[in-house]
């Protein structure tokens, strides 16, 4: 059950974070989120209109009302997504140089366990919200849907030629 759960606030979380990787890179990071191309964001929401409407049974007006609800927070979400895969890259550049500071270490353990926490906080909330839009068989269907739509990303990277080292710049690419 605890499993189940996890797997369902994971899969959550990737359905919540379509809209964070639409959102542009106010911040100036070259590794940031970068804008999305014109027309996918209509893409992305037809998809989950289908997803809501037809997979997991909503009318429209509590399809609309799902995704205002996942709308209201993409901002806050796509900043946490930011500050936590920038934590990340900091953690992992303490590593590559084998520092011995235990400060910088702790430093960076705790900023992210925080940012970690309020991804946690903001996830909760939105659930909350969404409980009061949706019956508990809905959610159920929607959180099975997600984990289903995750795994086909997944799946779709591993078979990108990017993933393979066929870049396209290099040998082996036509």
């Amino acid at each position: 059950m605890r499993r189940m759960k996890g797997l369902g606030a994971l899969a959550l979380l990737w359905v919540m974070s379509f809209p964070a990787m639409a959102q542009p890179d106010l911040s100036g990071n070259r590794g940031g989120l970068a804008a999305a191309p014109a027309g996918s964001r209509g893409a992305k929401q037809r998809v989950r209109m289908r997803v809501l409407t037809g997979r997991v049974g909503l009318d429209d007006a509590s399809a609309h009302k799902v995704l205002a609800v996942l709308r209201a927070h993409e901002g806050k979400r796509a900043e946490l997504a930011r500050r936590m895969k920038s934590e990340k890259r900091n953690l992992k550049r303490l590593v590559r140089q084998d520092s011995n500071d235990e400060a910088s270490y702790r430093r960076a353990i705790d900023d992210l366990m925080r940012t970690q926490q309020e991804m946690e906080a903001l996830r909760f909330q939105e659930f909350t919200e969404l409980r009061k839009v949706m019956t508990a068989k809905q959610q159920a269907k929607l959180l099975v849907e997600l984990n289903r739509l995750m795994k086909r990303r997944q799946q779709r990277a591993r078979r990108s030629p990017a993933r393979r080292g066929l870049g396209p710049n290099l040998p082996g690419r036509q």
